[in-house]
């Protein structure tokens, strides 16, 4: 009897065991797949504070150079280029926020280039707030609480 309770005791541990260390693997997995997507959209909101350093620099002039359209082109297409990232890993709340930033950042550049205007843009108050739903969308898909 004592054999058999020894044998009973040495599964149900290991079975304990067992299932405590794929615990551990699932939360250990969890918060590696949270750092990737923190580390993804800090990339995102960096290439967002790049592009519009890059506006503020050009100080409302017109675009005469094809070199400003083309550093403003490229700030774009990092910026969608860590969309795509967003895309592979962000909920979808994050996922539209990131594509309206983008696209509204598409859109005032065409409207830079076919306009031609001199003088400081208006503000776009629609820029914040997407970008203030960018974060929020970012701190719900990371667990943050408010």
């Amino acid at each position: 009897m004592d054999a058999a309770l020894l044998a009973l005791f040495a599964i149900g541990g290991l079975t304990i065991g067992v299932w405590l260390g794929f615990l551990q693997t699932r939360l250990a997995d969890r918060r590696w797949q949270r750092d990737k997507k923190l580390q993804i959209y800090t990339s995102y909101l960096a290439e967002i504070v790049n592009y519009e350093i890059t506006m503020i620099r050009r100080g409302g002039r017109p675009l005469n150079s094809q070199e400003e359209v083309g550093e403003l082109e490229a700030g774009i297409a990092r910026m969608a280029y860590a969309r795509e990232a967003v895309r592979l890993v962000g909920a979808r709340k994050v996922v539209d926020s990131v594509t309206k930033i983008t696209d509204q950042a598409t859109s005032r550049l065409m409207s830079l280039k076919d306009a031609h205007e001199v003088g400081m843009e208006p503000p776009d108050p629609e820029r914040g707030t997407s970008l203030l739903e960018f974060i929020a969308a970012v701190r719900a898909d990371l667990g943050f609480r408010e």
